[in-house]
């Protein structure tokens, strides 16, 4: 049985629809030296004449006629497949479930959907506000694809994939004793009482081992556990608290200031996934933005002068 070429069955098709070789090759944009050496190659391989020379014109034989017949079909497959492919790059009837931080809602997500809108206008997009532990969660029973977080936890049959690093940073009222310095030290800062999480929030955990090492504590008048709305609580209180960057740049208070941290705390953003879950250019889509938006959000970041 003769090897199938695709190519070559599509150059006889449009050299039968256009009647020669001269209007198959503006149809298909190639030479027609190109499409002469083709339509030969393909009659020696199938072991057919399909087309004569006749007063100066190229004839269908009738092995011709039979074979174009034959063919409609597959470019009909053809035509479907390309459809779908089509879909496919649009995300048409694809639906992406992201899960977030509250911080990382407010600040990225805005921006990483106007870009993934772009690339895939077919696509619908879920988002839902969770800690890493609720992300774990919900991707273990399959109610979101990925989760995007601040976090260094570790959970069994979950994938952390780090995207960015970032410090942290001093947030407080600008009438704050501690605003007068230039850079605060987790020792000036455990002089006050700040805002922070509960001692086994995911903040806590990240600087217990700095204050170890420094020998102090912090002591906290105000604890939360949703850090979006840190500012308004220092503003509220004309407090001070130790703050990530997508919560500075999340902030629409006007009456708070920033300053370094002396002890260079790190944390990194980490993308989450099923580690047996399906992957998906989609996805990975996802994470190459999310990775560009919170990069450029952390940049972005400015401290305040003394």
């Amino acid at each position: 049985m003769p090897k199938f070429n695709l190519r070559r069955l599509e150059i006889f098709r449009a050299v039968y629809m256009a009647g020669s070789v001269s209007g198959a090759a503006r149809q298909l944009g190639i030479s027609q030296p190109s499409v002469s050496r083709h339509l030969k190659y393909y009659e020696q391989q199938i072991g057919l004449q399909l087309f004569k020379m006749s007063k100066g014109r190229l004839v269908p034989m009738r092995e011709a006629d039979e074979l174009y017949k034959a063919t409609a079909g597959v470019f009909d497959e053809v035509d479907h497949v390309a459809t779908a492919i089509d879909r496919l790059r649009r995300g048409d009837g694809e639906s992406l479930s992201v899960m977030v931080s509250g911080t990382i809602m407010s600040s990225v997500m805005p921006s990483i959907t106007q870009i993934m809108s772009e690339l895939r206008p077919g696509l619908r997009f879920e988002y839902r506000i969770g800690s890493s532990a609720e992300q774990a969660r919900a991707l273990q029973l399959g109610n979101v694809d990925i989760g995007l977080n601040a976090s260094v936890t570790e959970i069994s049959g979950v994938l952390r994939t780090p995207i960015a690093s970032a410090s942290l940073m001093v947030q407080m009222h600008h009438q704050h004793p501690l605003a007068a310095r230039d850079v605060i030290s987790l020792r000036e800062l455990s002089q006050w009482p700040s805002i922070g999480g509960f001692p086994d929030g995911p903040m806590s955990r990240l600087i217990r081992p700095y204050l170890d090492a420094a020998g102090v504590d912090l002591t906290h008048n105000v604890c939360v556990d949703f850090n979006p709305i840190m500012p308004q609580m220092i503003e509220a209180t004309r407090g001070i608290s130790l703050v990530g960057s997508l919560s500075v740049l999340a902030d629409t208070t006007k009456n708070t200031v920033v300053r370094p941290l002396e002890d260079d705390i790190r944390y990194d953003f980490s993308v989450f996934t099923l580690e047996s879950g399906r992957d998906s250019q989609t996805l990975r889509e996802f994470v190459t933005i999310a990775k560009s938006a919170v990069e450029k959000a952390i940049s972005s970041v400015s401290l305040d002068a003394a």
